[in-house]
């Protein structure tokens, strides 16, 4: 990604009532899954750190974090320790490959995936606690408009949308964008469009999605909201397969774990990957073993005691 000095994210502004103020708090999120949000999360980490900023990468998609498989960790304690007691949050932040600081939700967690009263009151320690020591935090939130996503992202002075040029991605792009807009007041939204063909690709998709909300969506002050581009990924086979090689390998790991959740969740995680694969190939012989991946993870969720995943 190689934004315009331009469009480099600026000082930040005043954050929205109740947010936590200290470090620069920054949510990455996106209207659909599996667009690399988690991977620009993780770059634009190690990107800060290298420019003597102290980075924390939060882990904000409470149902269904991931970060820890995308850098490779194998944590013995996660969020999901804090909220429940059973560890303290110096013992949770732990660092990364690229030297910047993390906090990892811990897949699987179910409970926190609805925004309960308790749920915010606890997320919202965990940021006041830690916005302190950080110049910046980067929230890595779920995907979508859910009430969980909506909060972390509420929290942050600034928004980074991921995308891809994929017709589904911009249409929950541009709802996300509309949401944040009409329910949190935002005046600009930055974006980053990830996996495109040709340069210049992503800021043509940009501008496209800006004439869209000039004609459709209004802001409080009655302009439209703004779009700012910070710029394009290009699509790069390498980097999905070294994503998929690496997804497998944590897998493998954690399925050969003493520990019951982890090696729960390593079996899950096999199972996923393996289906993404089976999924995506043009060769029809692999339908049969994609449906019985489906079946075999479908069975697997069943039949796990709600302890092993807690």
């Amino acid at each position: 990604m190689s934004p315009a000095s331009s469009n480099s994210i600026p000082s930040p502004t005043v954050p929205p009532t109740g947010a936590p103020t200290g470090a620069r708090i920054i949510a990455i999120t996106s209207g659909k899954g599996g667009v690399g949000k988690t991977f620009v999360s993780a770059n634009l980490a190690a990107a800060l750190t290298r420019r003597g900023q102290r980075v924390l990468v939060l882990d904000a998609d409470l149902g269904l974090a991931n970060l820890d498989v995308v850098l490779n960790l194998y944590p013995k304690t996660t969020l999901h320790d804090v909220f429940t007691g059973k560890s303290t949050l110096d013992d949770a932040v732990i660092e990364a490959p690229g030297g910047f600081s993390v906090l990892l939700a811990g897949s699987g967690m179910v409970e926190y995936s609805r925004l309960t009263p308790e749920v915010r009151t606890q997320f919202l320690n965990v940021i006041q606690t830690l916005a302190p020591r950080f110049d910046v935090i980067l929230l890595d939130t779920g995907a979508g408009i859910s009430n969980v996503v909506l909060f972390s992202v509420s929290l942050a002075s600034e928004v980074l949308i991921v995308a891809t040029p994929e017709p589904t991605s911009l249409t929950d792009a541009y709802a996300a964008i509309k949401v944040l807009a009409m329910q949190q007041k935002r005046q600009h939204v930055r974006m980053v469009i990830n996996q495109t063909a040709r340069p210049g690709d992503g800021r043509a998709i940009t501008g496209q999605l800006q004439q869209v909300l000039e004609r459709f969506v209004t802001t409080a002050t009655g302009r439209a909201l703004r779009l700012i581009h910070m710029g394009d990924i290009p699509a790069d086979p390498a980097v999905r397969e070294s994503r998929d090689a690496g997804t497998t390998n944590a897998a493998f790991a954690r399925a050969r774990s003493d520990n019951s959740r982890l090696r729960v969740l390593g079996i899950g995680q096999w199972l996923a990957s393996a289906m993404r694969e089976t999924e995506e190939s043009a060769h029809g012989e692999f339908q049969d073993l994609h449906r019985q991946l489906m079946r075999a993870f479908r069975l697997l969720r069943e039949s796990v005691p709600a302890s092993a995943m807690a």
